[in-house]
C-alpha cells in the first residue's frame, strides 16, 4: 500500500468500529509489536539473532516507532517473550498505549480514522475507522497481493498477520484468500529474514493462545 506502514495498515484492519482492537485479542496485540519490530528492523534500529533482538544507536526516522524504540533501550533483556512481556505488564497499559496513540495520530492526519474521546476524568482516546477507510485499503492490499509477483516482504508478512489475528477484512472472497495464502507461504519459504521473524512471532502467539502470555489493551 502506498500511504501505509505495515504497523499502520495492520492497526486500522485490526481496530473494530468503536476504535478498539477488536475482540481485546491478544493474539492481535503480539501481532501489531511484530509488525513494528520488523519496521524497526528495516530502519536498522534492530537485528534479530538466535532469538534475541539486538539494539543498534541507529534511532528510527518514522517517528511512531520512537516509543517502542526508546522502550527497548531501558530494558536488559530483549528476547520477543521479554519485549510482548514488558508490554503485558506495563502499570495501566502506558507502554501499548503510547504507542498505538501514535499509530493513531497518523492515520487520523491521513484520513483513515477519527480521533474520539470516552469517559470524563482520565477519559480514553480511541482512533474510529472511517466508514470506507477500511474497504479502501484493503482493495489496494489485494492488488498488490494478487497481482505483483513475487509479493513485498512486507505485504508478506502483513497477510501472515492478519490470517494469525483472524483480522482479515470482509473484502476478500475464500478464493482469493486461498490464492493469497498459498502465494504468501510460497514466498515466506524462500525469504530467511521473513521466516525467522514470523518463526519468532508463532513461538509468542503460541504461547499467547495457551494463555501463557497475556496482553491488555485499554
Amino acid at each position: 500500500m502506498t500511504d501505509l506502514t505495515i504497523s499502520e495498515a495492520y492497526f486500522l484492519f485490526a481496530l473494530n468500529e468503536k476504535g478498539k482492537l477488536s475482540g481485546y485479542d491478544s493474539a492481535k496485540v503480539a501481532c501489531l509489536l511484530t509488525a513494528a519490530l520488523y519496521e524497526l528492523s528495516m530502519e536498522g534500529s534492530v537485528t534479530f539473532a538466535e532469538k534475541r533482538i539486538y539494539l543498534s544507536k541507529c534511532a528510527p526516522d518514522k517517528e511512531f516507532l520512537t516509543p517502542l524504540y526508546h522502550q527497548l533501550t531501558q530494558m536488559d533483556s530483549l528476547t520477543f517473550r521479554d519485549i510482548y512481556g514488558e508490554y503485558a505488564s506495563s502499570i495501566s497499559g502506558w507502554c501499548l498505549n503510547t504507542f498505538t496513540s501514535a499509530l493513531g495520530r497518523l492515520l487520523e492526519e491521513k484520513g483513515y480514522v477519527t480521533r474520539a474521546k470516552v469517559g470524563f476524568i482520565g477519559a480514553r482516546t480511541y482512533y474510529i475507522p472511517h466508514k470506507g477507510s477500511v474497504p479502501s485499503a484493503a482493495a489496494e492490499f489485494s492488488i498488490d497481493l494478487l497481482y505483483q509477483t513475487p509479493p513485498s516482504p512486507e505485504d508478506c508478512l502483513l497477510w501472515f498477520l492478519l490470517e494469525q489475528s483472524e483480522c482479515i477484512p470482509s473484502f476478500f472472497s475464500d478464493d482469493q484468500r486461498s490464492d493469497i495464502h498459498n502465494k504468501v507461504a510460497s514466498e515466506i519459504r524462500t525469504n530467511e529474514k521473513l521466516k525467522q521473524l514470523i518463526d519468532y512471532a508463532n513461538q509468542l502467539l503460541s504461547l499467547v493462545r495457551k494463555n501463557k502470555l497475556q496482553f491488555e489493551y485499554y
